[in-house]
């Protein structure tokens, strides 16, 4: 027998969510892994193309005041794309970690029995903690691109005026 959504659960006090919420927790928790497994698939995908970058570059030294920097004929270009490239697989990895541990504990809500309420506390938390690394990670990439659209018009200007 199918409970009503949010009905009430045994008279013990403890709450047990109904089978159709528990296929909402699973479903949440399905699609979090496949989310978990396209920022996977993007760290490694940046980290392939970065290391093809890096090997493939015919590498030439570039001064920019008391900074030496190595890079190919397209300059800023290539140290702007191999930065952006290899912060984004970071960033990807650290989002894949979080979100896993979120949907982990969304899927314990809907496999347990007699700990829905707590299950469902502990699966808010690391949600949280998911969205606090979101943010501060976003805050991070924004100084970052900052920094590089700094550096990629120093080695530009230091390369034209060669």
């Amino acid at each position: 027998m199918m409970h009503p959504p949010f009905s009430p659960g045994p008279p013990s006090g403890s709450y047990e969510f109904g089978e159709a919420e528990n296929q909402v927790f699973r479903g949440l928790a399905q699609r979090m892994r496949w989310t978990i497994l396209a920022q996977v698939t993007s760290l490694v995908a940046g980290v392939i193309a970065v290391a093809v970058t890096v090997l493939r570059m015919n590498a030439t030294t570039v001064q920019v005041g008391a900074v030496s920097m190595q890079v190919n004929g397209v300059g800023a270009a290539a140290v702007g794309g191999l930065g952006t490239l290899l912060v984004s697989a970071i960033f990807s990895g650290f989002v894949a970690y979080f979100l896993g541990g979120s949907a982990a504990a969304f899927a314990r809500v809907a496999n347990t029995r007699g700990e829905d309420v707590p299950n469902l506390i502990a699966a808010l938390a690391a949600q949280r903690s998911y969205f606090g690394v979101l943010k501060w990670l976003a805050i991070l990439g924004c100084v970052l691109g900052a920094f590089a659209c700094v550096l990629g018009i120093l080695v530009a200007a230091a390369s034209l005026s060669r």
